[in-house]
């Protein structure tokens, strides 16, 4: 049976969601929820269904869209229309069809699980939608191909085409006119189509690319693009209506600052200051220009240590823990050069600092309160998600959970504080004792709590913390990836103290 408690929360969020305090309603939610959880369909799933059951459509148009609407209609002309074959949780292989939509309002991307009755240039009616938000960019996604249908409205297109610099792109709307040099290009088969995505620079900036057809262009090119649009900020898609022209100009290449960096980006130049190095066969460490902190990785050795300052060519940007990492491969250029400015930048800063950037950092602070749940838990198998009472959120009932060992703390350095995690690894090394040892605790006296009595060996201690932050609705998150307790010399301190004052001890 499901719990009293599980039930009522779920409502509660259903009612939020769709805006409503109807009793009337409240009954009847509860009566569909109570009967999907009892056979067994997953809560997440069950919310989903609700909303889509309950919630009123509303007509948009897509410069509206919120990214966050569960149950949506508008009428857009069809820009393009691509599928590729993907594998569904491990076993089966589905096709997913996508593009991009436009109306006078603007444009977004869109998805559909299922063969669409439309194709690319038709106007279409869609309801029962539901859009999302992913990297600052708005996607209609189509639930059934029932829900859309083609119709004669008239769509009015302003085809006025804007001439930008490439610093400028993000905020563009509608179609634009812009140059470049190509600093990479990457040949991409999406089903027999292929693509090209890539780096575009002029000397304001950089952004990404993709072209969704072959213009024959190529890396090192310099180019100009005509009727293109703004399919995310920092991305510009090149369609089959654009035009794209070799140009004799030489475009020069800028420095990017590090807090300007995109995921993705490609050979592209910047300049920081580096510290927790670590060298060996691969060379890693942070680097930071004073606005943000990120890791940086290198797939050969390097002759650096902490507080040099490096220029940095051809480097690219990837994804790292949700985050971003420079990686310096092969074709990296590295340079250690003078900068006045970047040699008095230091890595540690404020937990306020650096939570506002979101990116990684080093703190020193104090651990002033452990919260749950901390020490032994359990874990789902499917998704690793926190479990209550055996239960997942998404999973349901777990039979065989994973056990895990971790500290979720809150740490102060004066300025502010954050929520601090620390993995099994970690908690392992800071308490001197292994996972085995706790669960043998445990298991003597009949419960998983008895762990906590031990971790509060770590309040109002100073701790040295590096790891990345992250900052949602439920606060300031620093994810510990090397922490390190720090002696307060209290003597010391208390026998200066004393002197000042004209005393002893």
């Amino acid at each position: 049976m499901t719990s009293k408690s599980m039930v009522e929360s779920l409502v509660e969020e259903v009612l939020a969601e769709i805006g409503s305090g109807d009793e009337k309603l409240r009954e009847e939610i509860e009566k569909d929820l109570k009967k999907m959880l009892d056979y067994g369909v997953p809560p997440e799933q069950v919310k989903n269904t609700l909303l889509n059951k309950y919630s009123k459509e509303v007509e948009k148009k897509i410069g509206d869209l919120a990214g966050d609407e569960k149950k949506v209609g508008l009428i857009a002309r069809v820009l393009s229309l691509n599928h590729r074959n993907v594998v569904v949780r491990g076993e089966e292989e589905k096709t997913v069809y996508f593009g991009f939509l436009e109306d006078e309002t603007g444009t977004c991307s869109y998805s559909i699980w299922q063969e669409p009755n439309f194709q690319k240039g038709d106007v279409i009616k869609i309801k029962n939608a539901y859009a999302t938000e992913w990297q600052d960019a708005k996607r209609i996604n189509i639930r059934n191909v029932e829900d859309v249908s083609k119709t004669d409205v008239e769509i009015e297109i302003k085809r006025e085409v804007k001439e930008v610099k490439i610093k400028d792109v993000k905020t563009a709307g509608g179609r634009i006119k812009v140059a470049g040099k190509l600093l990479s290009m990457r040949e991409f088969d999406n089903d027999g189509q292929k693509v090209f995505r890539g780096t575009i620079c002029d000397e304001t900036g950089c952004s990404l690319i993709v072209f969704w057809k072959d213009f024959k262009v190529k890396e090192n090119d310099c180019v100009s693009l005509e009727n293109v649009y703004v399919s995310r900020p920092s991305q510009i898609s090149v369609g089959e209506e654009s035009e794209v022209k070799r140009i004799e100009k030489e475009i020069k290449v800028p420095e990017i600052p590090l807090s300007e960096l995109v995921i993705n980006f490609n050979n592209i130049t910047t300049r920081g200051r580096v510290f927790d190095v670590v060298k060996g066969e691969v060379t890693r460490g942070i680097i930071t220009d004073g606005k943000i902190s990120i890791p940086f990785t290198s797939w050969k050795e390097l002759d650096i240590g902490d507080g040099d300052v490096l220029l940095i060519k051809r480097c690219g940007v990837r994804r790292y823990m949700d985050s971003m990492r420079l990686n310096l491969d092969k074709d990296a250029t590295i340079k250690k050069i003078e900068d006045k400015t970047l040699a008095q930048v230091r890595i540690e800063e404020k937990v306020s600092r650096i939570a506002e950037i979101e990116n990684s950092g080093t703190v020193e602070g104090f651990m002033i309160d452990i919260k749950e749940p901390s020490g032994l838990l359990k874990r789902c198998t499917e998704c690793n998600r926190v479990l209550k009472d055996d239960y997942c959120f998404v999973h349901g009932k777990i039979e065989n959970p994973r056990i895990d060992l971790r500290v979720k703390g809150l740490i102060d350095d004066g300025s502010d504080c954050a929520i601090l995690i620390l993995n099994r690894a970690l908690t392992e090394e800071l308490m001197n004792k292994k996972m085995e040892d706790y669960e043998k605790e445990a298991k003597k006296a009949m419960s998983m709590d008895v762990v906590l009595k031990d971790l509060e060996k770590l309040l109002f201690n100073l701790y040295r913390v590096s790891g990345f932050f992250k900052q949602d609705e439920i606060g300031r998150t620093l994810i510990a990836t090397k922490i390190e307790p720090i002696d307060i010399p209290v003597k010391e301190e208390a026998e200066k103290l004393l002197a000042e004052r004209g005393e002893s001890i």
